[in-house]
């Protein structure tokens, strides 16, 4: 059975001083594991980047990178559209949207 995923991640943490080229590739070779990468919108002014990533369980293997180190630092990913969650019973939290990075920029 096929886990696929279709995710929007924003990236926070990462060196911001390198060039956007710099940023992007660094960023797909370190989520190269977790599926296809495309998309990338990258801001220098908020220090984010946010990607698409298509693959079987990319949610897992994208939330493992959380915390994890790249170039260094460390970073922070937060899925912010496609992502799957439970519903509490006696709560309920909505999933982000991509709009929702662009605002506020994770």
């Amino acid at each position: 059975m096929c886990h696929c995923s279709s995710l929007i991640v924003c990236v926070t943490g990462y060196d911001n001083s390198l060039s956007k080229i710099k940023i992007e590739r660094a960023l797909r070779q370190h989520f190269s594991s977790c599926g296809r990468l495309r998309d990338f919108d990258i801001s220098k002014k908020f220090a984010s980047a946010e990607f698409g990533i298509v693959g079987e369980d990319a949610q897992d293997k994208v939330m493992e990178l959380d915390g994890s180190d790249m170039g260094g630092r460390e970073i922070h990913v937060k899925v912010t559209s496609g992502a799957v969650t439970a519903v509490h019973t006696r709560r309920y939290r909505s999933i982000p949207n991509r709009r929702a990075c662009k605002v506020q920029r994770c």
